[in-house]
């Protein structure tokens, strides 16, 4: 190097760094933390690195030769790919560590002329993580379960006695009260209703969520299950000012066997939800025969129930069947629920071998669509009726979009073309056209149509059953008889269907009609009944 006086001054590097020809070669495998071991085609160790013989014991050269063999399970992931020499394999082992068992991960890679690399990790930390995380989530498990043990039994003990509290409730609003009294006695009522549907849905839920829905096996007829859930809410229904009607399609089995308890719990959820969500239309229930056939023999039904009322947001729809799940937060608060009863429809319906599904759109009104599959009870039990042609006439008088469609349907089972009359006009000309045609009108439109209904020989009148104490002043304006809202479809069969004369029953009678009290006699008998309902 040139100094600043001109003369050379000899370098003493040299002293203190070896020539490049003289270094040592570094051994890169021996600065990397895997354990490494290069094996011959007879499993004998020819070398490996420092960390293994740090992890294992020994050095080197006490390794050297040693046949080297894995007992262990194959690890998670062992199809790794990259390698053109050979196949990769990996496995898990414990092997001795001084005093202590490790856990090692061994990815052996085959070279050529049958050597084998092994490059082995700790992963002892990782297995006990994965020991304490299975440890936690038992006893998360565990506590989940008694959690649910603990809302079934106090969800159970609380309905007996609330159903107490709304029984004496209603037999004091029966007595002579003061307005006051009458709306207090009310209120103690619907909040005890309110409180008891609540405790219904985390009992049911705590049920199905500890794995105890179990499914019963018993023939019932599917089209009393619909018509019953459907005249369980028609007071509400009309209450509100609101249709709710059902209409069972032709060729649908009606006699099938398994659980209807369950059937009717999911139907009478989402009809029921359609009732208190819709201020305006109504709630239809609509069954038909699915496409799909069902597994096993069984049949598989679709149910349709359509609502008229607040519908669903878009960003709703994908946790609508979630648990504790309201469409709208202020749902709640305006309509009360507690979330639970998709959930649990949700359940019911996938045990029942179906599928549920929804379409909604905001102030529109909600489809809720489901499947189920069950036994027909026997061949000739299952066979679906024919489809009746359509070869007699039916004018329909009625403001509702949603009961024109239910009739239309109903009545298109037993062989009637239904035309709808938006005006007096429309109908006069369409019964002097059919004069042998069905009449049926809505009551609030009795009135405006009594001479067209006065020159038919069948004319019913539509009536809600709250107000059948009025079907004499109807029957006095002309109408050959009534129907009672919501209306059977087994009742338009039995007046208007093949063999009926029109006219010769003027007045419908329900299956669920009380029957006229026997004479007394002198042996007379006392019955008690013990409930707590």
């Amino acid at each position: 190097m040139a100094m600043g006086d001109g003369t050379a001054k000899p370098s003493t590097a040299g002293e203190n760094v070896r020539s490049s020809e003289e270094r040592e070669p570094t051994d890169v495998s021996r600065l990397m933390g895997e354990l490494i071991a290069h094996c011959d085609a007879d499993s004998r160790i020819l070398s490996v690195n420092q960390a293994f013989c740090d992890k294992l014991g020994g050095d080197e050269a006490g390794w050297k030769g040693r046949r080297f063999r894995i007992k262990g399970a194959a690890a998670e992931g062992s199809e790794a790919d990259g390698f053109e020499t050979g196949e990769r394999r990996r496995y898990e082992a414990a092997m001795r560590c001084g005093e202590r068992a490790a856990w090692f991960e061994w990815e052996e890679t085959r070279l050529p002329g049958g050597e084998a690399l092994f490059v082995g990790r700790d992963v002892t930390r990782r297995r006990r993580l994965e020991k304490a995380l299975r440890d936690a989530r038992a006893e998360a498990e565990a506590a989940d379960h008694a959690k649910t043990q603990f809302l079934a039994t106090m969800s159970h003990e609380m309905r007996t006695p609330l159903n107490g509290i709304i029984g004496m409730t209603g037999l004091l609003l029966d007595t002579n009260l003061n307005p006051n009294q009458t709306n207090y006695a009310s209120a103690v009522r619907e909040s005890g209703v309110g409180l008891l549907a609540l405790i219904n849905d985390i009992l049911d839920f705590s049920k199905i969520e500890a794995g105890r829905i179990d499914l019963e096996d018993t023939p019932f007829r599917l089209d009393t299950a619909v018509q019953s859930v459907v005249e369980l809410l028609s007071p509400k229904a009309f209450e509100k000012g609101i249709e709710i009607a059902a209409a069972i399609d032709p060729a649908t089995p009606l006699r099938l066997s398994g659980d209807e308890a369950r059937f009717r719990q999911v139907l009478l959820n989402l009809a029921g939800n359609g009732v208190k969500f819709t201020e305006r239309g109504g709630v239809a229930i609509h069954v038909t025969p699915s496409p799909e056939p069902g597994d096993d023999g069984r049949e598989r039904i679709r149910v349709e129930v359509r609502d008229t009322g607040v519908g669903v947001p878009d960003e709703a729809r994908e946790r609508i069947f979630e648990e504790f799940s309201q469409a709208d937060s202020s749902h709640s608060r305006r309509f009360g629920g507690t979330g639970l009863g998709l959930a649990i429809v949700k359940r019911i319906v996938e045990a029942l071998g179906g599928e549920i599904s929804l379409e909604s759109a905001p102030d529109v009104g909600s489809v809720f669509a489901f499947t189920f599959q069950m036994r027909a009870q026997s061949a000739a039990a299952g066979q679906p009726a024919p489809v009746a042609t359509l070869a007699r006439t039916a004018i329909v008088v009625t403001r509702s979009n949603l009961l024109d469609e239910a009739l239309s349907k109903q009545l298109a089972a037993i062989g009637y073309r239904s035309h709808r009359a938006p005006t007096p006009e429309a109908a006069r000309r369409l019964s002097d056209e059919t004069p042998t045609a069905a009449f049926l009108c809505d009551a609030a439109l009795a009135r405006d149509h009594a001479e067209i209904a006065a020159g038919l020989k069948t004319s019913f009148v539509l009536l809600p059953a709250a107000s059948r104490d009025d079907a004499e002043r109807y029957l006095t304006l002309g109408f050959s008889g009534y129907l009672l809202k919501p209306i059977r479809q087994t009742t338009l069969e039995r007046l208007l269907g093949e063999g009926a004369e029109p006219g010769a029953e003027a007045e419908e009678t329900r299956l669920d009609s009380p029957e006229p009290p026997p004479h007394e006699s002198e042996n007379r008998l006392r019955v008690l009944l013990a409930e707590d309902n």
